[in-house]
């Protein structure tokens, strides 16, 4: 090999690993600027995230293990939706999975958290993971929001406790 060779293959090899290199770099700067984003948010309100999942560019969820909270945010079109739930006073969460079938195969339309309070008053609130009118982009929001769900239910405070406290006052 001569020395020209050499060079135009490493020329060649760095015009295909530098865009790389600086692709993986934003990805990591915009993580980092949603992780900021969402623990501001929560330290307004007094809760500190202890697991916390982001998928899409505009969603984010956590919860604050100690003080029993729940964060949820969605960002759609500049407006912010901002879901703050006490746990202590949640019966069940569970998944809503809206699909069609359709020629042989299915089509989800809408994946979310459907959070039921021990309260019959208090009416369920909907944490949308997915919704095909927003994003057309499917990737692992089921599974994601099957794991939140987990995460809810197996919580100290959704337990017979939350249940029995409403139970108990009549509320």
């Amino acid at each position: 090999m001569d020395l020209e060779t050499i060079i135009t293959g490493l020329v060649f090899l760095a015009l295909c690993i530098l865009p790389v290199i600086y692709v993986q770099r934003k990805q990591k700067a915009k993580k980092k600027k949603l992780i900021k984003e969402f623990t501001s948010l929560a330290q307004h309100r007094q809760i500190t995230i202890s697991q916390h999942d982001f998928w899409q560019p505009d969603y984010a969820i956590g919860i604050d293990t100690v003080n029993k909270k729940l964060l949820y945010t969605r960002k759609k079109e500049g407006n912010e939706q901002l879901i703050v739930v006490d746990l202590q006073d949640l019966k069940q969460c569970r998944v809503n999975n809206l699909y069609r079938d359709a020629n042989g195969s299915r089509t989800i339309d809408l994946i979310e958290l459907s959070l039921v309070f021990a309260n019959a008053k208090t009416p369920e609130k909907k944490l949308e993971f997915y919704n095909r009118e927003v994003n057309l982009n499917f990737n692992d929001e089921l599974l994601l929001a099957q794991t939140w769900e987990n995460i809810i239910n197996s919580s100290s405070a959704v337990t017979a406790k939350a249940k029995d406290r409403y139970a108990v006052n009549g509320s």
